[in-house]
């Protein structure tokens, strides 16, 4: 059986313009590691929809559908027999105001260049790579 996960970049821009991550570090009992908003799919729900869930439930943001990108990559891994197939979303989030849960002791808002350097897997640096560069490439069809 294949687990479904969702992988979600929370983003935001500053009034310079420049483009600042959430990223999110585990309580020690949960790992105690930098990482992006992550969960599993539940039974009937589609991957979008678990990923405005976990937004809200990880970081207290509840964003409508139309801050979500398109799913912009699928990550299969497997742990051990585990298989995995994990979607990387990101979602515009112009509140800088984000409420934790117990499963996070912090979170930073850092630059792409700063919030890459700290994530822990290399699933989440690629996903934030996938996020990025779908963002810069939709700046730049706005701008032409």
């Amino acid at each position: 059986m294949i687990r479904k996960k969702v992988q979600v970049h929370l983003w935001r821009t500053t009034p310079t313009g420049e483009r600042l991550y959430a990223i999110f570090h585990r309580c020690a009992a949960k790992g105690d590691y930098w990482q992006p908003i992550t969960g599993n799919v539940d039974k009937g729900e589609t991957p979008e929809a678990c990923a405005l869930r976990e937004a809200f439930e990880e970081a207290g943001v509840k964003l409508p559908p139309s801050e979500l990108t398109p799913c912009v990559w699928i990550h299969d891994w497997s742990r051990g027999e585990k298989q995995f197939e994990e979607r990387v979303f990101g979602l515009k989030c112009q509140d800088t105001k984000i409420t934790i849960s117990s499963e996070h002791r912090a979170y930073e808002w850092a630059s792409y260049a700063e919030a890459i350097q700290c994530l822990q897997f290399e699933g989440n640096r690629r996903g934030m790579a996938w996020v990025e560069s779908y963002l810069s490439d939709s700046q730049r069809r706005r701008h032409a």
